[in-house]
C-alpha cells in the first residue's frame, strides 16, 4: 500500500506548478468567457485517466500475488484512487494560492518551484498516514480496515474537491 501510495503521490508533485507554467498566459483566464473553474479542472483530466489505468493495473496484479478478496481489492483501489484525485487537486491548488509565474518568466524551466516541493513532501506524509491507518486497523480484519480507510480516503477527497472549487473561485472572482 506504501508503495502503491507513494508512487502515485509522487507522481502529481508535477502539477503543482501546472498554472504557473503558463507564465503571464495565466492570467488570460480571468478575462475568457469560459468558466475558470471548468477550464482550470481540464488540465487534471489527463492525470487523472492516467492515475485510474495505474490504480487499476497495480490493484489487479497486488490482489494477485497478495491473494485478497475482490471487497478488499475493490476498496484498496478506491482508497488509492481517492487519495491520489485529493492530493492531485491539492497540488494544483497550491500553485493557484502561490503562482510561481514571474519566476517561470524570468528564470526558466530550471526553477525549483516551492510548490513542487511542498507537493512532494505532501505526498510523502499522506502515503505514510495512510499506510500507518491501515496498519494499526489491520487487527480488526482487512476487510473492515479497508471500509475505515476507503471512508477516510472519501472524505479527504470531498475535502479536497470542496476547497479546490472554492479557492478557484475565489481566487478568479472579479473584484
Amino acid at each position: 500500500v506504501l508503495i502503491m501510495l507513494l508512487l502515485m503521490l509522487s507522481f502529481n508533485a508535477e502539477y503543482a506548478s501546472v498554472y504557473s507554467k503558463d507564465g503571464n498566459a495565466r492570467y488570460l483566464l480571468k478575462t475568457r468567457p469560459v468558466p475558470y473553474l471548468a477550464d482550470t479542472l481540464a488540465r487534471l483530466v489527463l492525470p487523472a485517466v492516467c492515475s485510474l489505468v495505474s490504480v487499476i493495473a497495480s490493484v489487479c496484479v497486488y490482489a494477485e500475488v497478495a491473494k485478497i478478496g475482490t471487497a478488499s481489492a475493490v476498496l484498496l483501489g478506491g482508497t488509492v484512487l481517492f487519495a491520489t484525485y485529493a492530493h492531485l487537486l491539492w497540488s494544483a491548488e497550491l500553485d493557484i494560492m502561490n503562482p510561481q509565474s514571474e519566476q517561470y518568466a524570468t528564470v526558466g524551466v530550471t526553477y525549483s518551484n516551492p510548490n513542487e516541493r511542498n507537493s512532494a513532501i505532501l505526498a510523502f506524509v499522506l502515503s505514510a498516514l495512510f499506510t500507518g491507518i491501515l496498519y494499526f486497523l489491520i487487527g480488526e480484519g482487512m476487510t473492515l480496515a479497508m471500509v475505515k480507510v476507503f471512508l477516510l480516503a472519501a472524505v479527504l477527497l470531498a475535502a479536497r474537491v470542496y476547497l479546490y472549487c472554492t479557492r478557484v473561485k475565489l481566487y478568479y472572482a472579479e473584484k
